[in-house]
């Protein structure tokens, strides 16, 4: 199944590249435009699930892009944009807008506002919000999210990424210096103490006996996997 997928109007390109890198690693196909009219060609052309529209743009306004995109589909927009003005949110609402979210934003937030709206809408799929369940623990593959018995598991980043990766590849052997490389980064490889580390902190908070794992195993002197799941 694909997933849904999100255009991005924006000008300025740290903005537009922090918006992109953000979706895709949320799961979502990302479609970049820099101007008005060439979101608007890319839309007459190609079906989208949500357009993220800058309000600033070097030619039409978002609030004319919204207007006349409404014309011919009902796709979701969400406004992005530094204009935090009451007035301002109400016009893009009139106009059609679904959400409206102030730069700076937060990334998860905003994240969490496109789910919102994509679920409202009905046009979220099964792979945004697809998740490893095994027993009592389920771990988010779209975001940094993990719940034991229904309750939060508060882990560091580094710990999410290490247990999303092996989430996304359940039941999978993932070599020591394998996961050193994806987790940590290039020259870590040979730092398997720090492996070991974050592997025993995160059995003390997901394993009822961490000496004894059922979810998160290791193949010694190899690497360690999580059981599949359910």
């Amino acid at each position: 199944m694909m997933p849904p997928s999100v255009l991005v109007v924006e000008d300025d390109r740290l903005h537009r590249v922090l918006l992109e890198t953000n979706l895709t690693r949320a799961g979502y196909r990302a479609v970049v435009a820099s101007s008005g009219e060439e979101a608007l060609a890319l839309l007459a052309r190609e079906a989208v699930d949500l357009v993220l529209l800058d309000l600033q743009l070097p030619d039409v306004d978002g609030y004319e892009v919204c207007r006349r995109l409404r014309e011919i589909s009902r796709v979701p927009v969400i406004m992005v944009t530094a204009r935090a003005g009451r007035q301002q949110k109400v016009r893009g609402l009139h106009l059609g807008a679904d959400d409206y979210v102030t730069k700076p934003f937060d990334p998860e937030e905003l994240l969490a506002r496109v789910e919102a709206v994509l679920r409202r809408t009905g046009r979220l799929t099964a792979r945004t919000i697809a998740a490893y369940r095994n027993g009592e623990l389920e771990i988010a593959l779209d975001r940094p999210r993990v719940l034991l018995r229904g309750k939060a598991v508060r882990c560091t980043k580094l710990e999410h990424r290490l247990v999303q990766l092996l989430a996304r590849n359940a039941g999978q052997v993932f070599p020591q210096e394998e996961l050193l490389h994806k987790v940590w980064g290039p020259g870590y490889e040979h730092e398997t103490a720090l492996l070991r580390t974050a592997v025993w902190r995160l059995r003390r908070k997901l394993e009822d006996d961490p000496t004894n794992p059922v979810y998160l195993l290791s193949y010694r002197g190899i690497g360690y996997l999580l059981a599949p799941p359910d």
